[in-house]
Order: C-alpha cells, then structure tokens, then sequence
C-alpha cells in the first residue's frame, strides 16, 4: 500500500517559548488586569462623582424610558426618534413642573413651621414625659430618655467655660476717696472700662472695640453675604446638575438604539446567544425593580401625605413624601409611622384647642383628656393601608419578583454601596447586586453543581 494513502494525524500544536510570551497573553494577568480596571473605573466614578452621578441619573432616565420613546417613535413615525425623545422631555418637564409647584409651597411652608415649633414640641416632650397622669414606672423610663435633649432653646448648648460676656458688666465703684489694697491706688471707674475693652477686643478680634454702629453693620454684612453666598452657591450647583441631566439625557435617549447594537456586535459568536440571554434577564430585573420602585413610591407617597393630614398629623405632607422617598430602600420606610405617632402625640400633648376627635368629651370642670388609642390607631391605619396597597397590589402588578433578591439583600446592598460611595454607590447598588445574583445562579452554581457531582474537573469559567 502506497504510504500517501495513509491518514495524516494532525500534529499538536507546539508550545510556545515562555520567553517569547507577552504579559498580556498570559491568561491569569489578563484577568487580573480586566478587574483592576473595573475597580479603577469604579474608583476614578467615585472620585469624579460630581460628573458620573448626574451621567448616571441621565443613563437611568434614558432607560427607563426608553419602551416609552420607542413607542412613541413607532406610533408617531413622522416625529422620528428625536421628536419622540423631545416629546418625552417636554411631557416629564410639565410633570416635574407640576409636581413642584403643588409640592413645594407646603414643603417649604411645614419645614419652616416644623423649625419654628422646635422649642415647644422639645417643652411638651418634657412635660409629658413627666405628667402625673403617667405611670410611674414609664415616667422614670421617659425621664432617662428626656434627658438627653436639648433645653429648647434656640442658642448651642456651649460649657459654661465657653461662654463670652456679650455686654459690658455693671461695675460697683466703692467712693473715690476709698483706697484699694494698702490704700496706694485709686479706683478708677472709667479706666477700668477701657481694660475690659481692651480685653474684649483681644478675645474677640473681629469686633468692634468702640461698639460702633459701623462694626456691628459691617459683621452683620459678613454674615448675610455668608449665608447668600452658600445660597447661592447651592442653586449653580443644583443648575449644573440639572443641565447636565437633560442634556446627557437627550443624547443617551436619542442614541440609544445605536448604542446597543454596538455593544451586541462585541459579543464573541460562539457564545452570542447565551450571553444575550443572560443579559435579557439582566435587563428584565433592573428595568423591573427601578421602574416598579419609582412607580410604587410614588404612590406611596400619596397615600402618606393624604392619609396623614385627613387624620391631623402636624407636617403630614413632608413626613408623607419623605416616608415614601425613603421607601425606596426596603425597610426604611417604616420609620414613618413611629415618627407620625410622636409628632401627633406632641401636637396634642400642647395644645390649648381640646376639640376634636382624638379629645373626650368635656366633664365639668375637668379637661378634656386624650384618647390615645385613636392617637395610634388612626395614624396605624393609614400605614395599614399603603402597605396592602404595595404588597397586594402595586408589587404583584409593576414590579413582581424583578430582581428575584431578597429586601434585606437589597436593603444590605443600599448600605454598603452608600458606605462605600455615597449617592454614586446607591445608585449601582442594585444594578450590580442584581447582576452579580444572575451570574451566580445562571453560570456558577451551574458549573459547580456538576463539579461536585464529577461530570466536570474545574468548576471555573475556562
């Protein structure tokens, strides 16, 4: 038999010389390398965060919009993507707007009634907590947490040691023609005046020594430019973010189509299925938690506000909206209705008007007492009632099991993204935790389930 008509048995590849390797062919560096640099981004994020976070918010809203533009440009297809995406912009703007407008004013107008009423609600704190009406074993438990705070008053609780004299001591002068010690020195009224002085300006330099109406003008001007200058500094703040946002947003909205199309043409195709796969379901969790959370607390905060101020909650609306803002994070909102109960409890605690039906009845001669089981029942309903209303309702429907993460997952998540960095850690708190329990469920526990079954020798990703 002729020997060309053997099979060729294909040789193995030989190895290549280490010496000839580059550091970046060498497959642990490179993985190494690739998590520096997810590391080092998500470092450089945090240290720039006063231009990644607006980004990221105007990323989220182009996201979460994104199956409303794309609706409207498929509905409407002579406006185009950029119509839609403008369209879309000027419908949140009216919103916002409204939203504001009807928010604002009575935010505003209860914050600074909240501020305002500070001293007295810290008095009948006090004088409830030590009201013969009590019992006494509460009553010493009451006094032992009263203690603590402050005296009502508006000035800083400062050491005695700290305290400045703000006006000039009344000086008793004995008669001129009576000596000081060993009868050497007379007192002399006047130039004892001006050695206070002088000892005030050493310990006050920025003062006046004289006391003069220009002194205290030009302190007072100090302070007011101070305070208009933080002010001000505040609202470019706040301007600069906002301009950030809506001009990042068009962009990131218009564009959007392009740029997933991009990113999916990088997917390896030996493996381009199942990694869109994975990110389908990626995408399904986060756009469903996000966009069901907003939408849930906002409802949320509508019941609060309402719910609180028909049952005559002092500061209904701030406490509602921020109840529900807060209930973003899982858990956090339940310190809502501890904090409705206190500041009704102190309302009525103060009052002089005992009508009303958290009131009993007027006996002659006596005062009207308070009905304390109304007191926390009433405030307990309205919580009883946004709670069924998200767990029954708004969650079964908008937002389901998205994430498919426990609260306290996520609720650990918010923490430690916020200890970590702040608002820029918050917010890729979930996205992140999210993802990474996909990975885990979808490609690890896989792997290592057949691992330990034998039917693989590295559990590893090769």
């Amino acid at each position: 038999m002729n020997d060309d008509s053997k099979p060729t048995i294909p040789t193995a590849e030989k190895p290549r010389d280490w010496h000839a390797v580059h550091l970046w062919q060498i497959q642990s560096i490179r993985d190494g390398l690739l998590i520096l640099l997810i590391v080092g981004l998500i470092y450089l994020g945090d240290v720039l965060s006063i231009i990644t976070v607006p980004l990221l918010v105007a990323l989220m809203l182009a996201y979460l919009v994104e199956p409303v533009v794309a609706w409207l440009a498929r509905t409407v297809p002579r406006i185009g993507r950029k119509g839609a995406v403008l369209l879309m912009m000027a419908l949140l703007g009216l919103i916002g707007v409204g939203v504001l407008l009807g928010t604002v004013p009575l935010l505003v107008k209860q914050g600074v009634s909240l501020v305002r009423n500070a001293d007295r609600y810290v008095a009948n704190v006090k004088a409830f907590a030590s009201s013969k009406d009590l019992p006494e074993w509460l009553r010493d438990h009451l006094s032992s947490v009263v203690s603590y705070l402050p005296d009502g008053k508006n000035a800083p609780l400062v050491s005695d040691s700290a305290v400045k004299p703000s006006v000039e001591p009344t000086l008793v002068v004995p008669p001129e023609n009576k000596n000081v010690a060993h009868g050497s020195v007379p007192l002399d009224e006047q130039r004892v005046r001006e050695l206070i002085r002088a000892e005030l300006a050493m310990q006050h330099p920025t003062e006046s020594t004289d006391g003069s109406l220009y002194g205290k003008i030009a302190s007072s001007a100090i302070q007011v430019a101070g305070v208009l200058g933080g002010i001000l500094g505040g609202v470019i703040q706040l301007v600069i973010f906002a301009f950030i946002v809506v001009f990042c947003f068009f962009f990131f909205s218009t564009s959007f189509p392009a740029v997933q199309e991009y990113v999916r043409s990088f997917i390896p195709a030996t493996n381009r299925l199942r990694t869109l796969e994975l990110i389908g379901k990626m995408d399904r969790a986060i756009s469903g938690f996000v966009r069901g959370r907003l939408l849930t607390c906002s409802v949320m905060c509508v019941i609060y506000s309402l719910g609180w101020t028909i049952m005559g909650v002092p500061h209904a609306m701030l406490l509602g909206i921020l109840t529900g803002i807060i209930g973003l994070i899982p858990y956090f909102s339940a310190i809502g209705l501890p904090l409705a109960w206190l500041l009704l409890a102190i309302e009525l605690t103060g009052t002089k008007d005992r009508s009303g039906w958290y009131f009993a009845e007027a006996v002659a001669g006596a005062v009207p007492a308070i009905i304390w089981w109304k007191v926390l029942v009433f405030p307990w309903i309205v919580n009883f009632i946004a709670q069924s209303t998200e767990d029954y309702v708004m969650t079964p429907m908008i937002q389901g099991k998205a994430t498919n993460l426990h609260p306290a997952v996520i609720l650990l998540a918010c923490i430690a993204g916020g200890a970590l960095a702040g608002i820029y850690g918050m917010i890729l708190a979930i996205p992140v935790t999210a993802c990474g329990k996909i990975m885990i469920d979808e490609v690890v526990m896989p792997r290592l389930k057949q691992w330990l079954e034998g039917r693989r020798q590295d559990p590893l990703p090769m």
